[in-house]
């Protein structure tokens, strides 16, 4: 793998292990979802945290600073999707999700900091 001069792999990137950890966890929680969720809410916030990380991970490769922001926005609107359902699985008592409503949030925090460091020329 080459070294880039410029800018971290997204792998070497704080801020994406975290949102993989969070999808890991997103994983590992909703297989004890109800079977009868497995097409509905199970794989809603399956495919929302995975979209927020993915696109993330997108955002990183963008050279130009509008693109990365524009990209890192549509990945924040996925964790806000992931909140969501989050919030409906906790009101339908299918766990706590207390937990990765927190890393959600951790994620987001981060996020919006990269964001304004890029908008700040950093």
């Amino acid at each position: 793998m080459q070294n880039r001069k410029s800018s971290k792999s997204f792998r070497e990137q704080f801020i994406c292990q975290r949102a993989h950890e969070m999808v890991l966890e997103v994983y590992r929680i909703t297989k004890d979802f109800p079977k009868g969720e497995q097409y509905g809410l199970t794989a809603q916030i399956r495919r929302a945290a995975t979209s927020a990380a993915t696109t993330m991970v997108e955002g990183f490769e963008k050279k130009k600073a509008t693109e990365k922001i524009r990209i890192m926005n549509a990945s924040q609107h996925a964790l806000s999707e992931t909140e969501q359902c989050l919030i409906l699985a906790d009101g339908l008592d299918y766990g706590k999700m207390n937990m990765l409503m927190s890393m959600t949030d951790e994620v987001r925090w981060m996020l919006g900091a990269y964001m304004n460091a890029i908008k700040r020329g950093r």
